[in-house]
């Protein structure tokens, strides 16, 4: 029995960590950029260049598209986040946003790994004078941030990690992972039962 329990909490865990695995990210070597949260993110500045290969951009504006910011960028951006959205920011994306001179005001979905459907996101765009244009969605669906701009810059998805969210894809496959983890152990644990009565 007690090898059972152990059995089901390790699935549990394992099936849990797999949804986890989805919002995480892992800090590599090189120059920190923020740690001032309490969500647990690291940033490495390493970490924020690779945003702009990680994160895509879909948009009716012909030349489109993403180039990481600098460190003193980065920074700024995520002090920002940390002012605006408080301390259980997490930086889904930092991207500059770039467009064709003469570029009006146009709608834009990026693509971010980090983002869930119904979770609480802010798009800040930081503006050629230093200044910050805080950006509600039009929609965030998972992987998926909508937002309309005028200008074009530097621009960061910020969720709220302490704001609820509905449940979305990636909550349906950890569930059924979770459940055939526990279906299977459950059956091993029944035939070892059969074969030891035997």
């Amino acid at each position: 029995m007690k090898k059972k329990f152990l059995a089901l909490t390790f699935a549990l865990a394992l099936a849990c960590g797999t949804g986890m695995t989805a919002a995480a990210q892992s800090a590599t070597a090189g120059t920190v950029v923020s740690v001032e949260n309490r969500t647990g993110q690291v940033l490495t500045y390493e970490a924020v260049v690779e945003f702009a290969s990680t994160t895509t951009v879909t948009t009716s504006v012909a030349g489109a598209k993403l180039e990481p910011v600098t460190p003193e960028v980065a920074q700024t951006v995520i002090a920002k986040a940390n002012e605006v959205v408080g301390a259980h920011t997490f930086i889904a994306s930092i991207v500059d946003l770039q467009v064709p001179e003469g570029t009006g005001r146009a709608e834009f979905t990026l693509g971010c790994p980090n983002v869930w459907k119904g979770q609480k996101v802010t798009v800040l765009h930081m503006k050629a004078d230093g200044t910050f244009e805080h950006i509600t969605p039009s929609s965030v669906e998972n992987g998926a941030v909508t937002f309309t701009l005028s200008s074009y810059s530097p621009v960061a998805v910020v969720v709220d990690a302490a704001a609820p969210r509905t449940a979305g894809a990636g909550d349906a496959v950890v569930i059924v992972t979770a459940l055939t983890g526990i279906a299977g152990l459950l059956a091993a644990g029944r035939k070892a039962g059969a074969l030891k009565e035997e």
